[in-house]
């Protein structure tokens, strides 16, 4: 600052100098030559005799304001928001301002959605098979023991006592059709051996015989439903036998009768379970009550109907 000082003195000596020179040389009547300075000097003298606290005020003063101007680090970050332009406004008639023009709905693009991955069904193990529960045909088999009822029988020289029937065999099959889980039916045939005949005549004589039987039926049946594979059911059936005696011989001397055919009205009731055993077989297992009707021989002696308590087993396939 000193040596600023010094030089702007300096200058200003000199400017005056050279102002007097020239007033005394116009008042002594010569012309004299007045010194000039370059411009560059009297801007240097100018800003130096202005002192140098002020030039460094008005540059901290400029720094300042630009400092103020500058946009903080915080703003750069923050992402630039679209302006939305102003809408193109008109009047309609009411003067009234509406929009110049529809607006477009604004497009959203949706993501298009995937497919789900397709599922390959697995191939299968083994062949569909059927299913005896379901509506289909079926065949049967059936084999069982029968325990007989007692039949009343008579002669024309009086009443019969102690009559008895053997119990006896029964083989049988038949074709039926399931119509639905619940009902079933079918047709079957079964035949019942030559059993034997006895009863004690009126003169106390014993008379012998043998009978056997072959019946024709048509059965429904009620499954009830099945249970860990085990199905109980009802049924009942109705139909045709056809009884047939053999020769009736007695003790005593007494005359014997020849065999007869009875054709007879035939009616029955059972209960059982069935067990499937495989996708088409079922076991069944089941108690009959048949009454087979009437028999007789070819003379007089005549027997009421015979009944016939049954315990059968047999196999049923469905197709």
């Amino acid at each position: 600052m000193g040596v600023k000082f010094k030089a702007a003195t300096i200058a200003a000596s000199m400017i005056l100098t050279a102002g007097s020179a020239g007033t005394a040389t116009a008042k002594g009547g010569y012309i004299g030559t007045p010194i000039l300075l370059p411009k560059p000097a009297l801007v240097v003298a100018g800003v130096d005799m202005a002192g140098a606290d002020e030039a460094d005020k008005a540059k901290e003063d400029e720094l300042k304001k630009s400092g103020d101007d500058m946009i903080p680090a915080e703003e750069l970050r923050k992402p630039k928001q679209p302006v939305a332009e102003p809408m193109p406004m008109k009047k309609d008639g009411d003067g009234m301002k509406k929009p110049a023009a529809k607006m477009a709905p604004a497009k959203v693009e949706q993501e298009p959605m995937t497919k789900p991955a397709s599922v390959e069904a697995e191939p299968m193990s083994k062949p569909m098979q059927a299913d005896p529960s379901v509506a289909g045909p079926y065949l049967r088999v059936d084999v069982g023991y029968g325990f007989t009822s007692d039949p009343s029988g008579s002669q024309s020289a009086g009443n019969l006592s102690n009559e008895s029937v053997d119990d006896l065999l029964v083989f049988g099959g038949g074709f039926g059709y399931r119509h639905n889980n619940n009902i079933r039916g079918d047709l079957t045939i079964d035949y019942r051996p030559e059993t034997d005949v006895e009863a004690t005549t009126a003169a106390s004589n014993t008379a012998a015989s043998g009978v056997d039987a072959l019946s024709f039926m048509a059965n429904v049946y009620w499954d009830i439903g099945t249970f860990d594979q085990i199905t109980p059911y009802a049924g009942a059936g109705i139909g045709y036998s056809r009884l047939e005696t053999g020769t009736l011989s007695t003790t005593g001397g007494v005359a014997s009768e020849s065999g007869a055919t009875s054709d007879n009205f035939a009616w029955s009731l059972s209960a059982g379970i069935a067990m499937s055993v495989t996708d088409h077989a079922a076991v069944n297992v089941n108690y009959r009550f048949t009454d087979l009707g009437e028999f007789q021989h070819a003379g007089t002696t005549e027997f009421d109907d015979l009944i016939v308590h049954e315990f059968r087993a047999g196999l049923r396939y469905s197709f």
